[in-house]
């Protein structure tokens, strides 16, 4: 296990039990009851991971850290309900989804009450920590939220509007991951805790400028394990189920025959509940024929070498101490090995 995995597992202890403060268990069901099945579930707690990253990395301590951390991963939870539900995903972090569960009214009513709790946390924040730098992360968190749903809006337009992979190209795949992904889960929190920390606006362009090509080399990586393998966060091949644009799929119809283009313009024009196991096997053969996980992988080293370059450049920017050796294996494991740790239990 790498230093900074160690390091997100030593804080998620205290985000878990801030979830579960705002999320009891009382009966009969109720919206804080349902969106616990998720807060209970625990994913691996990377994004609340950089927040404390940056803000300790700067002088500043946990406690101070911890609702802006918190609320960073309660934003995760409550798009994976969302993202669920406009997928018709069947599986999340072992177990079903939410709307599988409790049926679409609840889940989408409980993702929104979760919603609701990270203005809470953040007017908390607030209180204790004053206007100045509570209102900056207001603003923070609003630019994320806004822009990753930009980039959700982009993913869905594809996966159930364009379907066909002859009207996509890798820039706007790349213009997906960076504003569904690469914001959301990389720099956009790095910069949450650089705010809590009072840095200025130039550190937090560094950051972008270190955080976004990992951020998207982290997301081809997350397409490439998909396609390789069963998680126990989701069923195998669920991108290729729901007909997401992954560069994987561009790179292999880019280069397919005109008979193979036509078939898998046919496969993804049907729903998810339509294809067919032979269908992924097919997406699948035409993938491992054209090399096109191989292509991803190399296209994901070479945005991680963009970061890793943009880091060293900047290195004079941060503090000298050991969290800087964390914060440069943050940015390398987003493309040498993209797996997420495990803890005690279990975190996806």
């Amino acid at each position: 296990m790498d230093i900074f995995s160690e390091f997100v597992i030593s804080k998620s202890d205290r985000v878990y039990n801030k979830l579960r403060e705002h999320f009891p268990l009382v009966e009969p069901l109720t919206n804080s009851q349902a969106a616990r099945v998720y807060v209970d579930r625990q994913g691996f707690y990377f994004r609340a991971g950089y927040v404390f990253l940056m803000a300790n990395m700067f002088g500043i301590d946990d406690n101070q850290a911890l609702l802006p951390a918190t609320a960073a991963q309660l934003c995760n939870e409550w798009l994976l309900v969302h993202d669920d539900i406009a997928d018709d995903s069947r599986l999340r972090r072992g177990g079903p989804t939410l709307h599988k569960l409790y049926g679409l009214g609840l889940a989408m009513n409980a993702g929104d009450y979760m919603q609701n709790e990270v203005w809470g946390m953040l007017s908390d924040y607030v209180r204790d920590y004053g206007l100045k730098t509570g209102l900056r992360l207001y603003k923070k968190f609003y630019d994320i939220i806004k822009v990753t749903l930009e980039g959700q809006s982009l993913d869905i337009e594809f996966a159930q509007i364009t379907k066909d992979p002859a009207r996509a190209s890798e820039e706007q795949y790349y213009l997906i991951a960076q504003k569904k992904s690469a914001y959301f889960s990389s720099y956009g929190p790095l910069q949450v805790g650089a705010v809590v920390a009072d840095r200025s606006q130039e550190t937090l362009n560094i950051l972008e400028e270190i955080g976004r090509p990992a951020g998207i080399a982290a997301q081809i990586q997350n397409d490439v394990l998909d396609f390789n393998t069963k998680n126990v966060e989701k069923v195998a091949h669920q991108d290729l189920y729901e007909g997401k644009l992954t560069l994987i799929l561009l790179h292999a119809f880019r280069n397919s025959s005109a008979e193979e283009k036509s078939r898998i313009k046919e496969i993804q024009s049907k729903n998810i509940a339509t294809k067919t196991e032979d269908d992924i096997n097919f997406l699948c053969d035409i993938a491992d024929k054209y090399q096109s996980i191989e292509y991803a992988q190399n296209k994901s080293a070479e945005f991680g070498f963009k970061a890793v370059n943009a880091l060293e450049a900047y290195e004079n920017s941060f503090p000298d101490s050991h969290l800087a050796n964390v914060f440069k294996t943050a940015v390398r494991r987003t493309y040498e090995h993209y797996e997420r740790p495990k803890t005690k239990e279990r975190r996806a």
